[in-house]
């Protein structure tokens, strides 16, 4: 194809070549087992629980909540973020990163709902199950 170019000049133009449709990589998706969705469940129950003022921080062990969700729960009930009522957790989604599982989701109290996202990781020591290592309300 010809294009004309300042100078009355014309340019050959080459057309680029068609893009072949890359072939579908598959990942294979590790399975979750069942009792850690489960105990990711009841930890972020238990953590948005304390967001809405149902129990206190000092709930909230060092053992499976980082020094970050308490902080971030403590600013969002100092800051007058507080959710009005019990809440229920409508999804949670999984998703595993090696050590570390990443959990996003929404949740419901009575006037409102609500995403979190949360990242998980092995408990410390010789403590069996998952820490929250992160937490975000939004």
């Amino acid at each position: 194809m010809l294009v004309a170019i300042p100078g009355r000049n014309l340019l050959k133009k080459l057309p680029p070549a068609p893009l072949r449709p890359h072939e579908a990589t598959t990942y294979p998706t590790p399975a979750i087992d069942p009792a850690l969705r489960q105990q990711a469940s009841s930890m972020l129950q238990h953590a948005l629980e304390v967001a809405a003022g149902m129990r206190v921080v000092a709930s909230l062990k060092q053992r499976y909540f980082s020094e970050q969700v308490r902080r971030h729960i403590t600013a969002r009930l100092v800051g007058g973020q507080r959710i009005d009522s019990s809440v229920k957790l409508e999804s949670l989604h999984l998703r595993i990163h090696g050590q570390r599982i990443d959990a996003v989701g929404s949740a419901t109290s009575k006037k409102r709902s609500f995403g979190y996202l949360a990242q998980f990781e092995p408990a410390i020591g010789n403590t069996p199950g998952l820490r929250m290592r992160s937490l975000r309300v939004l």
